[in-house]
C-alpha cells in the first residue's frame, strides 16, 4: 500500500489534465518532479499507469481504474472544503435549541424572523421542552429536561424560566452565571410578567386595586404544584403571609388556563403575553391585585467550555449575549 498520499495528489492532477506540464503548473512544482512522482507511484504499485500520446499522456486501463476511485476522494475533499467555507461564511449551518413554549412563542420567534432575514441558509431546529419541574410535584429543578439536554450536548442552547439547582448564587462574569457542577452558564435574556385574568363574568373586579385576601375566596386557576409559575406564585403568597393556595383548577399550560377563564370558571394566573390578545378584544379582564407579582427572568443556558459554531455565535450576537 502506498503510504505517501502526495503521490496520489500528483497522480490526480496529471490524470485530470492529461499533461505533466499542466499538472506541474497547478501544483507549483517542476515537471521533472511530477515525472519522478509518477515513476515512484508506478514502482510502488507495480503497474503502468500512463502511456504517452502525442504531446500529452493518457491513462492505461489500470490507470483509469485507479483514477475513478482517487477522483471520488479528491472531489469529496473539494466538497468538504466548500461546505466548510459556507459554514464559516454563514451560508450554511445548523442550530438546535431546547426551549419552553413561552420562550419560543413570545421571545424566540421575533428574533428568529430577524435572524433568518440575515442568514436564510442557516437551519434552526426548535425543540419544545418542559422547564425545570414543569407539571410534576416530584421533579426538581436539577432535573430540568432543557438543562440536561444542554449539559449533554444534545442541544446548542436552552431557554429556561427557572435556573437549575446550584446555579443561583454561582460565580458571575460579564452578566453570566456559572455552575461548576453541571458545567452550565446562564445569561438573563428578559423578564416575564405574570398577571391575573378573569372572564367578563368577573367584570366587577375590573379597574380597581384588589387585596390578595380576596383571591383566597375566589376560584383560582393556575399551573400545578411544582411548575415554575406555581413556585413563583407560592413564594409571593408566602411573602405576603397568605394561606397556602387551594386552586379550583390546576392546568399545565397557560393557553388552557386562558380558556378556562374565558368560561368564567375562575381567576387565572398566566404570563401577560398570553393574556394581551384576550384583554385587547375584551373577552378577558386583568385583575390588578396589589402588590403586583414580581417579574421572573428568562435565562439562556449554554454548556461551559463547549465549542460554539459560527451559526450559534451569530444568533448569540443577535440576542445580545456575550460569548
Amino acid at each position: 500500500m502506498v503510504r505517501n498520499w502526495e503521490l496520489y495528489r500528483v497522480f490526480y492532477h496529471v490524470a485530470t489534465a492529461s499533461s505533466l506540464t499542466v499538472a506541474a503548473k497547478e501544483l507549483h512544482i517542476t515537471q521533472p518532479a511530477v515525472s519522478q512522482s509518477m515513476k515512484q507511484l508506478e514502482q510502488q504499485l507495480n503497474v503502468k499507469l500512463f502511456v504517452r500520446q502525442g504531446k500529452g499522456i493518457r491513462l492505461t486501463k489500470e490507470g483509469e481504474i485507479l483514477y475513478s476511485h482517487i477522483a471520488k476522494g479528491f472531489d469529496a475533499f473539494g466538497e468538504g472544503e466548500k461546505k466548510l467555507h459556507e459554514i464559516l461564511d454563514l451560508n450554511d449551518g445548523e442550530i438546535t435549541i431546547g426551549a419552553t413554549d413561552y420562550a419560543i412563542k413570545f421571545f424566540l420567534l421575533p428574533h428568529l424572523e430577524q435572524f433568518r432575514g440575515s442568514y436564510p441558509n442557516i437551519r434552526v431546529n426548535l425543540l419544545p421542552m418542559e422547564d425545570a419541574a414543569q407539571g410534576s410535584k416530584q421533579r426538581s429543578a436539577a432535573e430540568s429536561p432543557i438543562a440536561t439536554a444542554v449539559s449533554k450536548g444534545n442541544v446548542d442552547l436552552g431557554l429556561v424560566e427557572n435556573l437549575p439547582d446550584g446555579l443561583e448564587g454561582a460565580s458571575a462574569d460579564g452578566g453570566k452565571l456559572f455552575l461548576e457542577k453541571s458545567k452550565l452558564t446562564a445569561a438573563k435574556l428578559t423578564d416575564i410578567e405574570d398577571i391575573f385574568v378573569a372572564g367578563v363574568g368577573y367584570s366587577y373586579l375590573r379597574s380597581q386595586e384588589l387585596p390578595y385576601q380576596l383571591l383566597t375566596h375566589l376560584p383560582l386557576i393556575c399551573m400545578p404544584e411544582g411548575s415554575v409559575l406555581r413556585q413563583h406564585l407560592s413564594a409571593h403568597f408566602q411573602t405576603l403571609h397568605l394561606p397556602k393556595m387551594q386552586p379550583a383548577y390546576e392546568l399545565e399550560r397557560a393557553d388552557m388556563i386562558a380558556q378556562f377563564t374565558l368560561q368564567n370558571l375562575g381567576v387565572g394566573c398566566i404570563p401577560k403575553d398570553y393574556a394581551i390578545p384576550f384583554i385587547e378584544n375584551g373577552s378577558l379582564i386583568e385583575c390588578r391585585f396589589s402588590p403586583l407579582l414580581p417579574p421572573r427572568p428568562l435565562f439562556l443556558l449554554q454548556k461551559s467550555g463547549a465549542h460554539i459554531s459560527k451559526a450559534t455565535e451569530a444568533l448569540l450576537n443577535l440576542l445580545g449575549v456575550n460569548r
